[in-house]
């Protein structure tokens, strides 16, 4: 289960990701070879797919999440619940046959804020 805002998008727990983390901050050697890190916040990723849904169900997510708003996101898998404020891009749109009416499967992209 993901909720993106007010949007409940059922989605393909098969394919979800979490994606390598963004680090604030960097590590680096010093000249003597010591690790010095100035690293103060890691900031998770994930990809997800969804299931079918409607033209409609997409157009409301994509008004949620227009110019690319920080919104409330819930992510719900494997019995284990994230609430996040992220930044979320649908990365892929396409159209699928299901039952004889057209819907649509979306890929997204959340990034912690």
């Amino acid at each position: 289960m993901l909720v993106i805002g007010t949007e409940t998008i059922p989605i393909d727990e098969d394919g979800a990701n979490q994606d390598e983390s963004q680090f604030i901050g960097e590590s680096v050697r010093t000249f003597t070879g010591a690790l010095r890190s100035t690293v103060r916040a890691e900031k998770r990723q994930w990809s997800f797919q969804s299931v079918y849904i409607t033209q409609a169900q997409e157009t409301a997510l994509r008004a949620v999440i227009a110019n690319k708003a920080q919104v409330s996101c819930t992510i719900g898998l494997a019995g284990a619940t994230v609430v996040a404020t992220c930044e979320v891009t649908i990365t892929s749109s396409r159209y699928v046959r299901n039952g004889g009416v057209a819907d649509r499967v979306v890929s997204l992209r959340l990034i912690e804020a």
